[in-house]
């Protein structure tokens, strides 16, 4: 049994080798285009509730990660440190080749698994392994990632965002 699962990496890991450039969509491939430093602007951490703390978001994205930095305030201009003050999520993107019609353009169907969290430099396990179907476009120097809805929340294949958050989009930092 193991000698033929071997062979079934062996292939599998050939297969992806020869896959060309990280700009195709496959397993964990991300296009080029998403790599770099994005970051959101000072804004509430829930829209919908004016008692929430201010933060700013930095996504570090590689072609095998994204680095989520939350940094929390309690001042609109972000300059007054919150308790908590930092969240870090590291998740593994795997993108499917699939693409979805939003308001805004075709995004990429991305699967996020996340890797880890800390909450002010301490590890939580809160959450860790859970995937997150959501979706990635970039347009005119902005990222925006899948928004949740009542009926499409990202917690399966059939839940996956059927949006995108237009209210907090990155720009390359």
């Amino acid at each position: 049994m193991f000698k033929y699962f071997s062979l079934w990496l062996l292939v599998v890991l050939l297969i992806s080798a020869c896959s060309g450039s990280s700009s195709t969509t496959s397993g964990l491939s991300i296009p080029d285009e998403f790599i770099g430093t994005w970051q959101t602007e000072c804004a509430l951490s829930d829209p919908n509730d004016t008692t929430s703390v201010y933060q700013i978001i930095t996504d570090t994205i590689s072609e095998d990660s994204i680095v989520s930095v939350y940094a929390y305030y309690l001042s609109s201009d972000c300059t007054s440190p919150a308790t908590p003050t930092q969240k870090v999520l590291t998740v593994e993107p795997a993108f499917s080749g699939g693409r979805a019609n939003t308001s805004l353009g075709s995004a990429y169907e991305v699967d996020l698994k996340l890797l880890s969290r800390e909450i002010d430099g301490q590890s939580e396990n809160a959450g860790v392994g859970t995937n997150i179907y959501s979706l990635m476009l970039l347009l005119d120097n902005a990222l925006y990632y899948g928004a949740n809805s009542t009926e499409f929340n990202g917690m399966s294949p059939a839940e996956r965002h059927s949006s995108l958050d237009t209210q907090s989009p990155y720009v390359r930092n």
